[in-house]
This record gives structure tokens, C-alpha cells and sequence, in this order.
């Protein structure tokens, strides 16, 4: 309750026993500073402008940002205090947090600001605001709180294969067919004379001058084979135990070879058979931000297995396609289906990341199946299992 009014009160009922003008005319004067002030709190609180950037801020696991909030008082009313208060996740907190308290006079701006600090993967919301406001004689007070948020999604950690304990080259990515396709120009495979026909841009200079003919270079014929990172995220799939960590490991891991194959310039995509989208097969860094976005919004789902996901959704790839697959645990189920599919001509890459690797008899030598084993330890170490 406002102390003000019970004074206000009970200078009312002293009224009655204390007769006289001046009285009269201190209550009057007393109730209408009240009322107007309150009234001019309440018109001015109810057009206060409160704002905030309606863009997603994107970060990586230990960035930080700054979080900017604008309040616009529109009338000529001062304010004798203006507070607010903006309800920030734990996941986004860098270090102690009370809000902030300033003075607002009439038609005039102020813009607040603090930081956040990106703890872990996912998408966070930063708001409702509490604003709380008062008059400079502090015999009111107004409150709400406004509807104002703003989306923050944290990217999966990357690691580099140096980081992983990988070879520098996955043994995915471009192969020579059997029946060779267009050149690839990246790839110089030698020269010969030039042939009525060949573009200009073609010719080999150098080799012009040594030979005096024209010389044209030749280059290797490949087929730009689509790899794809497929990531098991069916919650069944882990265990009660450690799932969290497990789940979280799996991510990072897809995240990775994800940007291992948009430095290698690979034409990729992400699967998953818990709910993510469909993301069209891509070659560029902007494809590398649309699966981290996702991977940042993913969730433990009850999904399809992953022995049969792989090989339903194996038949929308062609021929020599790498798939790269992400498991919290190798079942013998898992271990035959990709067995199956490098059988049918896909480079198939297991990559398993429980506490170890179930079933390493059937990953021996002899096997063409590759997988590798990921851990945390200090770091994250991937060991090659055979």
C-alpha cells in the first residue's frame, strides 16, 4: 500500500476535530499534488517507448556481446526514476546482473546496454523486460512488463582435425569415375598440342615458348562426389547415464566435419533423423551457417533408428556419395547397414561417440568399413578403431 495515501487519510479525518482554513488548504493542496502527479505518472508510463534490436544474435560457445535496450520518454512529464530489468538464461549470463536504474526527463532518449556470454549450444531468449517508473516526489510508482525478446543461438563448438586427432585428408570426397566427366580445373594433369577447337584461356604459355607450338593444358577428369555428415539424434539411441554429454559431443562432431568439408570445398549436407529441416545439398560457408543454425536448434528426438534411416534415405544419393555417419553407439544393425552401402559404392565414414566402441570385431582389418572412436578427455581426441 502507498504511505502517502494512508497519510493523506487520515489528514482527512483530523479534519473533523481540527477546524480552520489553512487546514482546509494544506489537505487540498496536498490531495491535488497526489492526484496530479499520479495522473501524470500514469500518462506518461503508458507512452513510454521501450526498444530493442528485433535481430537474432549469432555466437560460438565463449563469445560475448553486448545487449542494447532504448528508452524514449515522447512527453514533456519527467520522470523521477526509471528502472527495468531483463530476464537473461543462465546459458547467456557473464557474471553478476541487476538491471540498471536512470533518470528520464522530458523528450529525451537513453539507451542501456550489458553483456552477455555464450556458455552453451542452442537457441536462448533474452527477455520479457520488467520496467518499473516513478515520479520525482516518490509518492507513486508504476510497473509492467513488456512482451520484448530477442533470440540468441549459440553454435555448436568446431574443432579442427588437428584438434580431433584426425588425418588431414578424410578419405572422402572426389573420385575418378569410370567414365570420366567434365575436367577439373583445380587439378593439372599435364599438356599436349593444341586441337582446332580448344579455348585460348587453355593454352600453357610456358610450355608454348619451350616447344614452340601451342601447348594446351590437360587437366584430371573427376566427379564431384556429394558427402553428407548424418548425425544420430534419436533419443533412445543414448544412454540415461551420460546422454547430455554424449548428445553434445555428437554435435560438435557433426559440426566439424561439417566445416572440415566447406574448407575442402565439398559439396554437403546435413541428416539427421531426429526433426531438422531439409537443407539442400550445398558447396559454400553459407552452407556451413545454415547446418550450424540447425545444429544449434536440434533436440533429442524419438526417431526413426539409424540403421534404417541410412538406408532409406541413402537412395535420394548417387553413386560414390560419402556419408559420414555420427553415433552415439555402433549396433550390429548399424555396422551391417553401412556395410551394405559401401557395398553398393558409397565411401562410408563411422564415427562413434559413447564411451567405446561396441562391437570392434567387426571393424577389423579386413573390414572395409573406417571408423573412429571420439572422447573427451581434455580436449576432444577421435582414436581410429581397427
Amino acid at each position: 500500500m502507498n504511505l502517502w495515501l494512508v497519510y493523506l487519510v487520515i489528514f482527512g479525518l483530523l479534519l473533523f476535530f481540527l477546524p480552520g482554513k489553512p487546514i482546509y488548504m494544506g489537505f487540498y493542496l496536498a490531495a491535488g499534488t497526489y492526484y496530479v502527479l499520479g495522473r501524470a505518472l500514469t500518462y506518461a508510463f503508458d507512452r513510454l517507448e521501450v526498444t530493442r534490436p528485433a535481430a537474432t544474435l549469432y555466437m560460438f560457445p565463449g563469445d560475448e556481446q553486448t545487449v542494447q535496450v532504448t528508452f524514449g520518454n515522447p512527453t514533456l512529464i519527467p520522470y523521477g526514476w526509471v528502472s527495468g530489468h531483463d530476464r537473461v538464461p543462465l546459458a547467456l549470463k557473464a557474471g553478476p546482473y541487476g538491471g540498471w536504474v536512470l533518470s528520464l526527463t522530458g523528450r529525451q532518449s537513453t539507451t542501456v546496454s550489458y553483456n552477455i556470454a555464450a556458455k552453451s549450444r542452442g537457441v536462448h531468449v533474452l527477455g520479457p523486460l520488467s520496467v518499473y517508473a516513478g515520479e520525482p516526489l516518490g509518492l507513486h510508482k508504476r510497473q509492467r512488463q513488456l512482451a520484448l525478446t530477442q533470440d540468441v543461438v549459440v553454435y555448436p563448438r568446431i574443432h579442427s582435425l588437428a584438434d580431433l586427432q584426425l588425418p588431414a585428408q578424410l578419405p572422402v570426397g572426389n573420385l575418378k569415375p569410370k567414365q570420366p566427366l567434365q575436367p577439373d580445373t583445380a587439378r593439372l594433369h599435364g599438356v599436349r598440342p593444341y586441337q582446332a577447337g580448344d579455348p585460348l584461356r587453355a593454352v600453357h604459355w610456358p610450355a608454348t615458348a619451350r616447344t614452340q607450338s601451342l601447348q594446351v593444358k590437360e587437366y584430371e577428369r573427376t566427379a564431384a562426389m556429394e558427402a553428407v555428415v548424418v548425425l544420430d539424434f534419436n533419443e533412445d539411441a543414448f544412454s540415461v547415464h551420460d546422454f547430455s554429454s554424449v548428445s553434445e559431443l555428437s554435435v560438435e562432431t557433426a559440426a566439424s566435419l561439417a566445416a572440415h568439408l566447406a574448407l575442402a570445398k565439398q559439396s554437403f549436407t546435413l541428416w539427421c533423423n531426429a526433426p531438422l529441416g531439409s537443407i539442400p545439398m550445398a558447396k559454400s560457408n553459407a552452407q556451413l551457417m545454415r547446418i550450424l543454425t540447425a545444429l544449434a536448434h536440434l533436440q533429442l528426438y524419438p526417431a526413426t533408428d539409424m540403421a534404417h534411416y541410412i538406408k532409406e534415405a541413402s537412395a535420394q544419393l548417387a553413386w560414390g556419395a560419402s556419408l559420414l555417419v555420427v553415433v552415439p553407439a555402433d549396433s550390429q544393425e548399424i555396422i551391417n547397414s553401412c556395410l551394405q552401402l559401401q557395398r553398393r559404392g558409397f565411401q562410408v565414414l563411422l564415427f562413434v561417440t559413447g564411451q567405446r566402441v561396441l562391437h570392434p570385431q567387426l571393424l577389423g582389418p579386413k573390414s572395409p568399413l573406417v571408423c573412429y572412436h571420439v572422447r573427451r578427455s581434455q580436449g576432444l581426441i577421435i582414436d581410429k578403431s581397427s
